[in-house]
């Protein structure tokens, strides 16, 4: 059978219903950022052919350091799946990932894209809510990240986190990884998020 796709565990067929969906989920989501480790979990989904619910486990986050072959299925979008014990449909569940580069200092959160097209003033809202979200969880570290050079992007699937990937290991980040990386790091930087034209800029 074909993979069908949940996103959120809910099903988002505008752009409207994505983003609500999205500022519910990071409200209540897990401060993986303070997690070292490869964070799993199981979760409740309802299968999109039958309906049927059961429990799947997934990723909410992953340590590329400590679980290398976890970091490359990741990447061929092969993590997050779980087929019904009832009907064996194969879904594919979209959730946001932790994607954490303790050897090379990056930190990416991976988002789902929606279906259809998010405009720039819609994408700039959700990498706004997320770099709070960062900022928020990296502060019970104080300056720890800020003094280990770290840099952080927030990318909309697995294909621009590949791009992002590239541009930061290439040594010359780009313009939207520096301003998402400047933002995340400042104290009392609540009013310095991304522009939509940062936004704009395509990873190289």
């Amino acid at each position: 059978m074909a993979k069908k796709l949940i996103l959120f565990h809910c099903h988002c067929k505008t752009i409207e219903i994505y983003i609500d969906c999205f500022k519910g989920l990071l409200t209540n989501y897990d401060s993986n950022l303070q997690e070292t480790m490869t964070k799993i979990q199981s979760e409740n989904i309802e299968c999109t052919n039958c309906e049927h619910g059961f429990s799947a486990i997934l990723y909410d986050s992953i340590n590329t350091r400590l679980n290398p072959e976890l970091a490359e299925k990741f990447l061929k979008g092969e993590l997050n799946k779980a087929v019904c014990p009832n009907c064996k449909q194969e879904n594919v569940v979209s959730k946001p990932v932790l994607y954490h580069d303790t050897q090379n200092r990056i930190m990416v959160w991976v988002l789902p894209s929606p279906e259809g097209t998010l405009s720039l003033k819609e994408r700039g809202e959700i990498i706004k809510m997320v770099t709070n979200k960062f900022k928020e969880s990296l502060s019970v570290f104080g300056g720890l990240f800020s003094q280990a050079a770290y840099t952080f992007d927030i990318v909309f699937g697995v294909n621009e986190l590949k791009e992002s990937l590239k541009s930061m290991k290439s040594g010359n980040p780009n313009e939207r990884i520096d301003t998402i990386t400047r933002n995340v790091l400042e104290a009392n930087s609540s009013d310095k998020y991304v522009t939509e034209n940062e936004v704009n800029v395509k990873t190289m």
